[in-house]
């Protein structure tokens, strides 16, 4: 990927993540519930027992199950799949950032003391 575009996405969803957290703070002084998520997959009936499981916001189909109790079942695990991989970039997301801001400590200590070692 072009490196001003992965900058730019990096920053973008900062912003996105600075957003998501205001928008829930703000809920929590004011002492309203956050409404509610809208869900990612949706179980679509096709006839003669068959549903499809397919991604709201895509249109992508995921799957196909008999019985509309295991299409909810295969909906379900796959909103809690999609749950589990954006936590895990958000944590690995701060784990890098907090790192690079030690990284960057790290190193204007080691100048400092180079530049005083010096004189």
């Amino acid at each position: 990927m072009n490196q001003s575009l992965f900058q730019r996405r990096v920053i973008l969803d900062g912003l996105r993540e600075r957003s998501k957290m205001a928008t829930a703070e703000f809920y929590a002084k004011v002492g309203i519930d956050e409404p509610a998520r809208p869900v990612r997959f949706v179980v679509e009936g096709r006839g003669n027992n068959m549903f499809e499981v397919r991604e709201r916001t895509t249109g992508k189909v995921h799957g196909f199950k008999a019985g509309h109790r295991d299409g909810c079942q295969l909906a379900q695990r796959l909103e809690d799949e999609a749950d589990a991989t954006e936590a895990r970039r958000s944590s690995m997301r701060n784990f890098a950032r907090n790192m690079l801001g030690w990284t960057v400590t790290f190193c204007v200590v080691l100048v400092a003391l180079a530049i005083s070692a010096h004189r």
